[in-house]
């Protein structure tokens, strides 16, 4: 009885400790100035709790469909252009009905599922066993996806499920901001353009001339 309550109270502390370091997870992805850096960030952040060692950060465009816009974690960052080629099929596999749901989704064993020979290539390239898929929602929207990766094969526990959930609605936040920050600075932009034309025009324009 006495080891079972001793059992019961690490666990319960390690809980608690996990909390704190999510705590600590939200404040950096907050500050997260780039998408780059939020992925980075929460790779970081995920590393001690799950152990992926891998992170690939996907937006959804307001049609839905997921965009490649950040890796962290891999060796060789021209894995960036083979994950675009292979977008069809990529989308073909997701279940993206569990993810828009909220669910976060293990493939613990890459080599176990149903894939097209592209793509069985694609993981072997990337050097990537196993996944976990977590869902980036925010009010019930869904925003995006960071999927983490482990060379090696790795089930999920229900604990470290429970933990991803969490820090997706986290990460998701921070999504939300900087996606909001990417519009704003392209609406300036385009702005700025719009004045410089106009600019420009002017000054090739005589006075009491017509445009």
């Amino acid at each position: 009885m006495a080891s079972d309550l001793e059992t019961m109270r690490r666990r319960l502390a390690g809980r608690m400790e996990a909390l704190e370091r999510l705590r600590h997870l939200s404040a950096q992805v907050v500050g997260a100035t780039s998408l780059q850096r939020l992925t980075e960030v929460a790779l970081a952040g995920l590393q001690p709790e799950v152990g992926a060692t891998r992170a690939i950060l996907g937006a959804a465009r307001p049609g839905g469909e997921l965009v490649l816009r950040a890796l962290a974690g891999f060796p060789d960052s021209g894995v960036a252009d083979d994950i675009v080629k292979a977008d069809a099929e990529i989308r073909h596999v997701l279940p993206v009905g569990s993810l828009r749901a909220g669910q976060v989704v293990g493939l613990a064993d890459l080599d176990e599922v149903g894939t097209s020979t592209a793509l069985h290539e694609l993981v072997g390239k990337m050097g990537v066993r196993s996944l976990a898929l977590v869902p980036l929602l925010s009010r019930g929207r869904f925003l995006g996806l960071l999927a983490l990766c482990w060379t090696q094969r790795h089930p999920l526990d229900r604990e470290q499920e429970a933990l991803l959930g969490l820090a997706g609605n986290q990460i998701a936040g921070a999504l939300e901001a900087a996606l909001r920050l990417e519009e704003a600075e392209r609406a300036a932009g385009e702005a700025r353009a719009v004045f410089y034309a106009i600019a420009d025009v002017g000054a090739f324009v005589m006075p009491g001339d017509a445009i």
